[in-house]
């Protein structure tokens, strides 16, 4: 596949001059090759997705690299992502962290430094299942409680970042299938998983041509023409043009019915010591019980997200950067056994799906397009890697993309991830300027009296 679309605005870099994360060079640790392998078919996201996860985890920043890990752990636990969670415990014990973290948030002391892990417990539980409830009153109650201080702005920053790669981490381990731990070395691995399991599912699947493949290049030969057929023509002054389509019910359902979780059914079979809030799980956005409205990305998109981002820790912001543009401009311009096409309707329909299930609405965007391009059993795999990952299943796995190839699968994998990733740093930024503004109006009210 190739992504010559924009799923994430202009850069806010301009791309005229080397920016601060083309300095960084670090390598992961081998506890992360299982996972890391998936990157190498496409080396230009690789170098830099490594880059950010070995940033966060490993490099300078105001969090102890302990506390890090943790965080991890208290996001992985919510998508039950053993993979992530083997790693993350592995990497908190040899960084020194409290063995006694590891049972559980009630067996943390009541000392500043562990009660400011209760407290960022509700963001990472909402965040990680019904963002568009993050708001300032969250972040306001994360950062100090009725006697300290807890997280710095700094911090918080460092954690919600982490949180937000975790969770799409646990999206990809859940869409890949079971990723083993390192057991050989990284070459045999890769040939392994990549060969092994990868392209047998492709054998299996050679046999039954569904011709998903053929619709989607004579779908997008379509829509692509009537678009450039669009923009050369002028339109009457008294002519009005019709609004984009905005997302509808049946645009956002799946193949089949997945049953969204609520506060009383959801992880029965699971017990998460990692949180002290109750059972929740995704909702659909539309079914929603809170009063949050829907996000509307022209009001608040990855520039804004970006600017505060940067003000705080510009390495971060850069680096992330970097990756939601790579994903404009990455491109093989194939799908499945054609070449010198453009994708880049799929690839944005893929996008904007998942920024409409977290409720974000492009209003330029035709949301139609979505039932067009993705069929049922995609938008399945899709809703399912990003809103309950834990739920996916080895069936649906084998029966999304069967005429894709290994590497157009992985792609895919990563467009999801990487919009997943966004729609976390868009809800948190978010948040965090409406809790400056009302500290501002707290200010100003005290000021009065």
């Amino acid at each position: 596949m190739s992504t010559t679309s924009s799923p994430t605005g202009s850069s806010p870099q301009g791309g005229s001059s080397p920016s601060r994360a083309d300095e960084i060079n670090w390598q992961l640790p081998p506890l992360w090759q299982p996972l890391e392998i998936f990157f190498l078919p496409h080396p230009d996201y690789h170098a830099v997705a490594a880059p950010c996860i070995a940033h966060l985890f490993y490099g300078s920043g105001p969090l102890k690299k302990a506390e890090r890990h943790f965080v991890a752990l208290m996001t992985a636990a919510h998508h039950e992502c053993q993979f992530l969670l083997d790693l993350h415990e592995r990497e908190f014990e040899r960084e020194g962290g409290e063995f006694h973290w590891l049972q559980g948030l009630k067996h943390m002391q009541n000392n500043p430094t562990e009660k400011k892990f209760r407290t960022l417990d509700r963001f990472v539980h909402l965040i990680s299942h019904q963002p568009w409830r993050v708001n300032g009153e969250v972040l306001k109650s994360v950062f100090r409680d009725e006697e300290d201080v807890l997280w710095s702005l700094n911090q918080l920053v460092h954690a919600a970042t982490i949180v937000a790669v975790t969770n799409a981490l646990c999206a990809m381990v859940h869409g890949l299938g079971k990723i083993e731990p390192m057991s050989t070395t990284p070459l045999e691995l890769s040939r392994r998983t990549l060969r092994a399991e990868w392209n047998a599912k492709e054998m299996k699947k050679s046999h039954t041509h569904n011709k998903e493949v053929d619709y989607l290049v004579s779908r997008m030969a379509t829509l692509q023409q009537s678009r450039r057929d669009n923009e050369g023509s002028e339109t009457g002054g008294e002519e009005e043009m019709a609004p984009p389509a905005t997302p509808t019910d049946d645009m956002m359902a799946p193949f089949f019915s997945l049953t969204d979780g609520d506060e009383n059914d959801s992880q029965d079979a699971h017990v998460n010591i990692f949180t002290a809030q109750g059972p929740l799980a995704y909702r659909d956005f539309a079914a929603r019980e809170d009063p949050a409205k829907t996000y509307k990305i022209h009001e608040f998109d990855w520039d804004h997200a970006f600017n505060m981002l940067n003000d705080v820790d510009p390495l971060s912001a850069d680096l992330f950067d970097k990756r939601f543009v790579l994903m404009q401009t990455l491109t093989y311009h194939t799908m499945g056994d054609y070449s010198n096409i453009d994708t880049s309707e799929y690839r944005l329909a893929i996008w904007n799906y998942i920024h409409a299930l977290f409720g974000i609405r492009h209003d330029d965007y035709e949301y139609q397009k979505v039932n067009e391009l993705l069929s049922r059993q995609m938008k399945t795999f899709v809703k399912t890697c990003v809103c309950f990952p834990e739920r996916m299943t080895e069936e649906l796995r084998n029966h999304v993309m069967p005429d894709f190839t290994s590497s157009e699968r992985i792609h895919a994998l990563l467009i999801i991830i990487e919009a997943r990733c966004q729609a976390n740093l868009l809800y948190f930024t978010r948040a965090l300027n409406n809790y400056y503004v009302l500290q501002n109006a707290d200010h100003k009210e005290r000021r009065r009296h």
